[in-house]
């Protein structure tokens, strides 16, 4: 007996609400090019080094933007729970 297990990959909608959510997300940062350069080396699978290079940061540069980058997320996510994001 063979059962129809559910697809577990992500069908058109849900890519494309996930590909919104990020967008949205990454515009938090539009004016920080360390932050939107450590974002997207993290999405990509990039490592810590990799990501340095790449963007040009030192290592310290690295650790102060990713501080930054979950000061902005806890900011907008307080401002999210309390509805006042679109």
């Amino acid at each position: 007996m063979v059962l129809n297990s559910p697809d577990p990959a992500p069908g058109p909608e849900q890519q494309l609400a996930a590909s919104q959510a990020l967008e949205a997300f990454l515009s938090a940062f539009v004016d920080d090019y360390s932050a939107l350069a450590v974002l997207r080396g993290l999405a990509d699978g990039s490592s810590p080094d990799e990501i340095c290079a790449a963007a040009g940061l030192s290592r310290t540069e690295y650790q102060t933007t990713q501080k930054r980058i979950r000061r902005r997320i806890l900011r907008v996510c307080a401002k999210d729970s309390q509805g006042t994001l679109q």
